[in-house]
Parts: structure tokens; sequence; C-alpha cells
């Protein structure tokens, strides 16, 4: 899973964050110290369709960050992932089912997730947070979770988005070893439309 750096097709590259060099980009100074750690891997993309459908100004603050990632990156800088991006980034979690709730326990960050599955709606106005505000319901063997509330912390590959942030996520079960996971993400402060990994 390279969705970690980067959730469109992407070709390989020998570091995060790179600067012009005599022939080629080479390492920023800010990552040289990772070695082949700090290498991105090429990666198909998780996004339908390939691209992000980023409003312009925001593709172009995009670029702009993606120039400075390994400084300005939330994921690196050790903050919280935030959703969908702590369920992508390909770090162990695990899913408890309980009558009436599902948590998700993720291995980074100590981050968790408790998301009611009774009909409970979302507040009003919830306070804005790292992984916001989920509910979520059954449809079927598929557990769906509306997650709206979060504040403009966090990162999807490259871009903090607004508050005005909604994922619907979708998990599907259909072997025992196998999770189906997909999210459709909205923000009208910073994509086109909607968009789904």
């Amino acid at each position: 899973n390279t969705a970690g750096w980067d959730i469109e097709p992407h070709a390989a590259r020998a570091a995060l964050q790179l600067r012009p060099g005599p022939f080629v980009p080479v390492p920023a100074k800010a990552v040289l110290a990772l070695g082949a750690v700090g290498a991105v891997p090429a990666g198909l993309g998780i996004v339908e369709g390939g691209e992000i459908p980023y409003q312009p100004w925001a593709l172009a603050k995009r670029a702009e960050n993606y120039a400075k990632r390994a400084t300005l990156d939330t994921d690196y800088q050790c903050h919280h992932a935030g959703v969908p991006r702590a369920t992508y980034l390909g770090l162990p979690f695990q899913i408890v089912q309980t009558p009436g709730q599902v948590v998700f326990l993720y291995g980074a960050s100590n981050l968790f997730r408790v998301i009611p599955t009774d009909g409970s709606p979302h507040p009003a106005d919830p306070d804005p947070s790292w992984m916001g505000h989920s509910t979520g319901r059954w449809e079927g063997d598929t557990l769906v979770v509306d997650s709206v509330g979060f504040n403009d912390k966090t990162e999807i590959t490259g871009y903090r988005h607004s508050e005005a942030l909604h994922v619907v996520e979708r998990f599907r079960r259909p072997t025992r070893d196998t999770l189906e996971y997909e999210a459709v993400i909205e923000d009208p402060n910073v994509f086109a439309g909607p968009w789904v990994i």
C-alpha cells in the first residue's frame, strides 16, 4: 500500500521532498538524513478516476505544500492522521464491534473512534476535532460511517481540508481475511466535487 505517500497514481521519487540538483531533482536537506527510508515508492493510487478534483487555488496550494512536505505534512510531524487518512495509511488498526457501537483503534498516534450504530444523529453543531464526529449504520453486511465536524488541521494527500469536510466510509468483510474500504470525500471549500477512494 503506497497510499501513505500519495493516494493519486505516482512515480517513484528519491525522497518525500526534493530540491533542484545538477541534472535531476535530489533529496532535500530536511529528508536527507532519512536515507532510503525517505524514498517514495511508485504507486497506482486509490482515487477513483486517478485524480482528486481540487479547486484550482487548492491544487496550487497542494503543489506548494508538497515542495515542503517533510516539514508541513501533519503525519510526518506525528500529529493525528484524521479521517480517512488514518484508515488508508497502511498501518494496523483494530475494529471492535459491540451492540450499539463500533470502535476503531488505530496503531498510529493512539487514535480511536467510537461510532454509535444505534441511529443517533450528528450533533447540530459538533465541536471540530481531529477525527470528527461519526455515526454508523448497517446496510446488509456493510458498515456505513458518516463523519462531519472535523477541524482543519489534518491532511488528505498534501492539502489541509476545511471544517466543511464530509466523509462517508463503507467497510465490508467479504472473506475472513479481506476488508473492503471505500470513502466518499467532499469539501465544497477545497474540492470541485465529491470523489471516491
